[in-house]
């Protein structure tokens, strides 16, 4: 049940711990709208962080003060919540790379909810790249992608495309490209 105790002896003691996050049940819209249900990890937050193929949700308010790097090979999954947001970066302290490919083997594929005012969000912020995997796919959320930088680019892949099946993008680069 996650409950532990244990008795300490009198002198200091130290204790560390480490929780593995359990899958949630979530619901999403597929590239033509049509409802599925997946086990999906939840996204913590933090300075930065790896995902590796697989689905995962952000259904809380949740920020990244560095890069979220794709690791091993196949797609990620990302799930956004209505009424909830992912940032990863900010306007006021922008980062080098928003999410990004390790080893240009990593596709990016992003769901929402729903299509209405209550979309998640996902926000970044950089000096360089926002989103940068192998190939990347949007299929639901609202997605902000703003590069503020002499070679600032919103939304890039190694050498697939950018599809936009759904939600709404806003991409704004003042470098090579939106």
């Amino acid at each position: 049940n996650g409950t532990y105790s244990f008795t300490t002896p009198a002198a200091d003691v130290t204790v560390s711990a480490t929780f593995a996050l359990q899958p949630v049940s979530v619901n999403y819209l597929d590239e033509n709208g049509v409802q599925h249900t997946v086990d999906a990890l939840p996204l913590l937050g933090g300075d930065a962080t790896t995902l590796a193929a697989g689905s995962y949700v952000v259904n809380s308010d949740i920020s990244y003060t560095g890069t979220v790097c794709l690791v091993g090979s196949g797609d990620v999954k990302l799930i956004l919540a209505d009424d909830h947001t992912m940032n990863v970066g900010t306007s006021e302290n922008r980062i080098e790379y928003g999410i990004k490919t390790y080893n240009n083997d990593q596709t990016l594929t992003i769901y929402g909810q729903s299509t209405g005012n209550h979309m998640g969000i996902l926000s970044i912020y950089t000096s360089h790249y926002c989103i940068y995997p192998l190939a990347l796919t949007i299929n639901g959320g609202h997605v902000i992608a703003n590069a503020d930088g002499n070679y600032a680019t919103a939304l890039r892949t190694t050498y697939q495309t950018i599809t936009i099946n759904g939600g709404t993008v806003e991409a704004t680069a003042t470098g090579t490209g939106a």
